[in-house]
């Protein structure tokens, strides 16, 4: 499954929510992830209230360390 298919589901079942979103992992796949949750998450100033919104991704890095 690809990052943006899981993105597709989260704005699906969580619109106008905000959605956190843990990674640890390599620096490639936390850059990938930090850029897909950037572009997912969009403001309009001008987007009607009745029109859905989209999710809102805060992104978290973690790692740990042994």
């Amino acid at each position: 499954m690809r990052f943006a298919d899981v993105f597709d589901g989260l704005v699906k079942d969580h619109s106008g929510e905000c959605v956190g979103v843990l990674v640890s992992g390599s620096e490639s796949l936390q850059e990938g992830i930090a850029m897909e949750c950037k572009r997912r998450t969009s403001f309009s100033l001008n987007a009607s209230k009745s029109s859905k919104a989209s999710a809102m991704f805060h992104y978290h890095s973690i790692s740990f360390s042994l």
